[in-house]
């Protein structure tokens, strides 16, 4: 066994659903989640750096500091440079695994499946398609609202089981 020079403070803290996405699927924007984070580090200043990403969840509920947030294909970065259209970032500020919480645990899972799944079986990796739970390969968005038409209505979303992958 050996020493860490890493340690969580204390009680989990309360991270904040901000924006509803694939990431936190199952929760519901406002809602507090438990994860521990290492006295407060790190996690995105997203007013100071100005940051360009969507945030997911945040550790207060203005949203100032996220500690989930991702960037779409063809999001224009503060450097002026655009994430290309076959790609997707995602800032994963909940570090030190071994002091997850099972929503940390959780949160981290769905980031790799959004970036790397196709769930749908549509062809269409899940962050680039607009409707990953149902097959859309042709990505109609009749409304431009950013959902598939095949999406658009609750009635024709599945019902919804998570699978489970090892890291």
């Amino acid at each position: 066994p050996g020493i860490s020079t890493k340690f969580s403070p204390g009680a989990t803290q309360k991270t904040y659903i901000k924006n509803l996405h694939p990431i936190v699927q199952g929760f519901s924007e406002g809602q507090k989640v438990e994860v521990h984070l290492v006295a407060y580090y790190p996690i995105l200043d997203m007013v100071n750096y100005k940051s360009k990403l969507t945030p997911i969840t945040t550790v207060e509920s203005a949203g100032k500091y996220s500690t989930i947030a991702f960037a779409g294909p063809d999001t224009e970065l503060y450097d002026g440079k655009k994430v290309s259209n076959n790609s997707a970032i995602v800032f994963f500020g909940v570090t030190y695994p071994f002091i997850w919480t099972s929503n940390a645990e959780f949160f981290f899972k769905n980031a790799v499946n959004w970036l790397t799944r196709d769930t749908d079986g549509d062809g269409l990796i899940d962050f680039k398609d607009n409707c990953y739970l149902v097959p859309n390969a042709g990505q109609a968005d009749t409304d431009k609202d950013g959902i598939g038409d095949t999406c658009d209505t609750i009635a024709n979303l599945p019902d919804l089981t998570i699978e489970k992958i090892e890291l």
